[in-house]
């Protein structure tokens, strides 16, 4: 098999495995795992945009969620009135949608200190989102690969464009199904902070504690701790009680 072949496996592979799932959240999640094998990345984010505008449920790979929060919390705070807000609904043409950008000219367009630091601390230098949106092409979710030294090649932001209206066709369908009980902030279904639905989420994967620390940046022990907290929030005693109520 040469290399254009394994590269039209690897297309197809993405695209029927993400075509399998039947949310929003873990559509993202394998997304963001089959693009690696054709678009490597050193670090990478989901993020979820509810019908207020705002964030929620964000996916991490390679960023831990303190230096995530931190970023999010001088955000919120200084940027909800910027004209890249996500406070109002974004309406972005097929071209718009999978936009590579250099992080660097970034922190020269953004002086501010908590975000010079959030982007060195990660080495973060060349990025590319991909955002998707539902029926009424609104954005509901933006995906966005980093990397640290290499930039994207044309040909990789080309194949993101090919192959983001086909995705976004998908996605868009799962958000119709979900509603949007599905967009509301973990802490408003089962009291779950954001970190506890993603434990939740993964343990209904039948993802280790073990890998899901490691998935998470954190170690076992705060797994523990996460588990037994939602155990208690959710009045079970048992992980089949657990998976039962999720």
């Amino acid at each position: 098999m040469n290399a254009d072949e394994s590269g039209d496996m690897l297309i197809y592979d993405l695209v029927i495995r993400c075509g399998r799932e039947r949310d929003p959240y873990h559509y993202c999640d394998t997304l963001v795992r089959e693009t690696r094998k054709l678009i490597p990345f050193n670090q990478a984010r989901v993020l979820f945009i509810n019908s207020a505008g705002r964030i929620c449920m964000p996916i991490l790979y390679g960023v831990s969620w303190e230096e995530w929060q931190s970023f999010m919390e001088y955000y919120e705070k200084n940027c909800a009135v910027s004209k890249y807000s996500l406070n109002v609904p974004l309406r972005l043409s097929t071209h718009e949608k999978v936009a590579p950008c250099d992080n660097i000219q970034r922190c020269r367009e953004h002086p501010q200190e908590i975000f010079n630091a959030y982007v060195e601390n990660l080495g973060i230098r060349y990025s590319l989102g991909i955002g998707l949106g539902d029926h009424d092409n609104c954005l509901r979710g933006i995906i966005e690969l980093d990397r640290t030294r290499q930039s994207f090649s044309e040909k990789e932001i080309e194949l993101m464009r090919y192959l983001q209206p086909i995705l976004e066709n998908h996605f868009a369908l799962l958000c119709e199904m979900w509603k949007e009980t599905a967009w509301k902030s973990p802490e408003d279904r089962c009291a779950l902070t954001q970190r506890e639905r993603q434990i939740a989420d993964l343990i209904r994967e039948g993802v280790s504690i073990q890998a899901i620390a490691q998935r998470l940046c954190i170690s076992i022990g705060t797994v523990y701790k996460h588990t037994s907290n939602m155990y208690r929030k959710m009045k079970v005693t048992s992980r089949q009680e657990f998976l039962s109520k999720l």
